[in-house]
């Protein structure tokens, strides 16, 4: 599997260098990076890119990943953060979701023992 993903990582490395040589009509040479490299951006982003390629073989695999570590002080747009400061999560100290997250689990458990009940029994499992 881990071939696989990797050789799918070099495909759409290989795909987005062509593409954007083809959509500019300018072709330039292309970082080519390891599979480490590619790894490791794969693992911290959401995905191998051309503007995270670029970015990386700019500032080279130490500063780019101190980047990624410590990314600055951008801000979310002001409209986005007050949704944010809004929601419960946000203002409440974690220990007041306890007891809900705690009878979703128990809720979760006896949805299992229900099931694993009516296996047993021959009843058809689902909803009623």
């Amino acid at each position: 599997m881990h071939r696989l993903a990797m050789s799918g990582l070099f495909a759409i490395t290989a795909l987005i260098a062509l593409g954007a040589g083809a959509a500019t009509g300018i072709t330039e040479p292309k970082p080519t990076l390891s599979a480490a490299d590619l790894a490791l951006i794969e693992r911290l982003t959401w995905g191998v890119n051309e503007s995270t390629v670029a970015e990386f073989s700019a500032l080279g695999r130490d500063r780019w990943l101190a980047r990624q570590l410590q990314p600055g002080t951008d801000r979310l747009p002001a409209a986005v953060q007050a949704q944010i400061a809004a929601m419960p999560i946000s203002t409440r100290p974690p220990a007041e979701f306890a007891p809900f997250y705690s009878k979703c689990k128990i809720a979760r458990h006896d949805n299992s023992l229900m099931q694993s009940r009516r296996r047993r029994s021959g009843k058809p499992i689902g909803r009623r």
